[in-house]
């Protein structure tokens, strides 16, 4: 599999490319539309070659963290001094920063639960509370989604060992969630605005992303086969409103990555690009679930967790258009499997 999804993934890529350029597509927008896809093995190589051991894995988490709490601090302040110059603000910091801050959450969580050291409980919590304020300014409901995957999927996947020791901190933290939703539903913060936010409203007509995914669809359905080729845009069967002014890039790189290589690339793209992320995936469950992982949990969970988001974002929010997201996921796939392959390796010898 680790040989195999390279190259699948290249192989649909160089042939959608050229395609694209025998059905008069250009150059400059293939690169655009395929200059990170490219890009996946090889960080993916560097994070299997590089991360050698679980130590190295987890101080990249924990360097992570910190540069993640250091943003928000700086994000906070920033909120605090400018908030009045502004009658609206759609997000604190870029879309994916929701992405870093979230895998940081859960390890801080994690350390403020196993050390009992009171300095070390209030870095961790300091570092929690700034973060979390962060996270819900910055509003993004692509990682609030990612955030509820990943947690039913963490419950099919520990242990049951794990169940039975943590049981009670489980039931706390379902009744509190529980609670929090019922109080909070009628009010603009909570479960109950993040549901709401969902929802379209009848009276305004299709949202934009419908009308995006509906004319992505059509061209699928012109192209099923072979898909248009990278280095065309899409035509707009149903028109949208135009936000060219600040994303003059719509038409060829739109926000479901995954329809976007279906309808650029073909099937055989997409196929290389789901299969890329089953691999991620399946890869940071095994590290949770299968025996003889002890150890390695804590990186099987942080992993799960951040693929999680990548995936949403793939999925519903140009995930694969920023280096800083995909950079950390081929490093972070990469060493998982050479952590999984190893830890595989020494049971097999014992």
């Amino acid at each position: 599999m680790a040989i195999l999804l390279p190259v699948v993934i290249l192989s649909a890529l160089l042939f959608a490319a050229l395609w694209g350029m025998v059905t008069g597509g250009t150059l400059t927008t293939a690169l655009i539309q395929i200059r990170y896809l490219y890009l996946m093995p090889l960080w993916a190589f560097v994070g299997f070659t590089v991360i050698r051991d679980k130590a190295f894995f987890e101080r990249l988490f924990f360097w992570l963290a910190v540069t993640v709490v250091l943003k928000s601090i700086q994000g906070l302040f920033i909120w605090v001094t400018n908030r009045g110059y502004f009658a609206q603000y759609e997000y604190l910091y870029d879309h994916f920063f929701s992405a870093y801050a979230t895998t940081s959450v859960f390890l801080m969580g994690y350390y403020f639960y196993k050390h009992k050291a009171l300095h070390m409980r209030l870095l961790n919590g300091f570092g929690l509370v700034v973060t979390l304020a962060v996270l819900a300014l910055n509003d993004r409901r692509t990682s609030y989604a990612a955030v509820i995957f990943a947690l039913i999927s963490l419950l099919f996947l520990l242990p049951p060992a794990l169940h039975k020791r943590y049981r009670r901190v489980l039931i706390v933290l379902g009744l509190s969630f529980g609670t929090f939703s019922v109080v909070t539903w009628p009010l603009p913060i909570g479960t109950g605005a993040v549901i709401r936010s969902l929802q379209d409203d009848p009276t305004k007509g299709p949202s934009y992303r419908d009308l995006e995914n509906g004319n992505i669809m059509r061209e699928v359905s012109r192209n099923p086969l072979t898909g248009m080729g990278f280095g065309h845009e899409f035509d707009e069967f149903y028109p949208m409103p135009s936000v060219a002014a600040v994303y003059p890039r719509y038409k060829m790189i739109p926000h479901n990555v995954f329809l976007a290589t279906w309808c650029y690339g073909g099937p055989l793209t997409m196929a290389g690009l789901s299969l890329y992320f089953v691999f991620l995936l399946s890869t940071a469950g095994r590290l949770v679930s299968a025996e003889g992982m002890q150890g390695l949990r804590l990186v099987g969970v942080l992993c799960l967790v951040y693929f999680m988001q990548y995936f949403s974002y793939v999925f519903g929010d140009l995930g694969l258009q920023v280096n800083r997201l995909e950079l950390l996921g081929g490093l972070f796939i990469g060493a998982a499997f050479r952590l999984l392959s190893q830890r595989q390796l020494e049971n097999r010898q014992w």
